[in-house]
């Protein structure tokens, strides 16, 4: 029988929160990154973990622009913390259309309330790294009104300290990376790796992040007949529109195209 201790942290749910922002067809517009722990002591040791196996110190930080003058070393690195993410983490993206940034944390703040009442989590405390939105008097008043779920904290984190606030960054650049490749404002990056399977295939990097984050993004998964002998790539995929990635509707229908391909995500046996 659980205690009341137990019964409690299982209703608290911990998001933290960084923001990217981009140019789409000549406006400005954010992406917010919520990544939520499903065990944030064994995240945090798996990051200590990367570092270790790639010669870098305990004070390095892990974001989507690390600084660091080995570009192959910075790919590696990328690559493996991506993949920790879609295993240590759910992550929900809020894209806005605006460069407001209190209506862009406002927004996300409604994604993750309704997040947390699917997951039926009564408390939420939010953590966010600096200069996250203007006004603090207006995000902490949209809090307060908030029953259900409770927000019981707004916390400001240092990312040179926070792993888990150097993991959103990581999330945020990740995300706007895939919007843009779906734009086709970046040229084409093939990746090759190891298929698990003996043999070396190569992917875009575009996809292979959709690989990587594919359990990780909450939304509608494809339902599979396991009597089917194969399957075309678009009947492996999860689309994540309106859960895990919540797409404002004042785009038009050329961005929203792009950004609903961005958030959809391979979710086969790959590896």
């Amino acid at each position: 029988m659980k205690d009341i201790a137990e019964g409690t942290r299982e209703s608290v749910m911990d998001a933290y929160i960084d923001e990217t922002w981009l140019e789409i067809n000549g406006s400005p517009c954010l992406i917010y990154a919520t990544i939520i722990p499903q065990n944030i002591e064994e995240a945090i040791a798996a990051v200590a973990n990367i570092k270790i196996e790639h010669g870098l110190g305990s004070t390095f930080e892990i974001k989507w622009s690390s600084n660091h003058p080995d570009a192959a070393l910075k790919a590696r690195l990328k690559q493996h913390v991506i993949e920790l993410l879609g295993r240590h983490f759910t992550c929900l993206f809020t894209v806005t259309a605006s460069s407001d940034k209190d209506e862009a944390f406002l927004r996300t703040i409604d994604h993750v309330s309704r997040y947390a009442v699917r997951e039926r989590r009564k408390y939420v405390n939010l953590f966010h790294d600096q200069d996250a939105y203007r006004s603090r008097s207006r995000i902490r008043g949209a809090l307060a009104g908030s029953a259900n779920p409770t927000f019981t904290t707004l916390g400001e984190l240092d990312s040179s300290v926070s792993v888990p606030i150097q993991l959103a960054d990581l999330a945020a650049g990740t995300f706007r990376y895939m919007v843009l490749s779906a734009l086709g404002a970046l040229p084409p990056k093939l990746v090759s790796f190891d298929n698990g399977q003996g043999g070396v295939e190569q992917w875009s990097l575009s996809h292979l992040f959709r690989i990587l984050l594919r359990w990780s993004v909450p939304g509608v998964g494809p339902e599979l007949d396991p009597h089917q002998a194969s399957y075309s790539v678009e009947d492996l995929m999860k689309r994540c529109v309106g859960e895990g990635v919540v797409i404002d509707d004042r785009f038009g229908a050329e961005e929203s195209s792009a950004l609903q391909q961005a958030a959809t995500f391979y979710v086969g046996c790959m590896h």
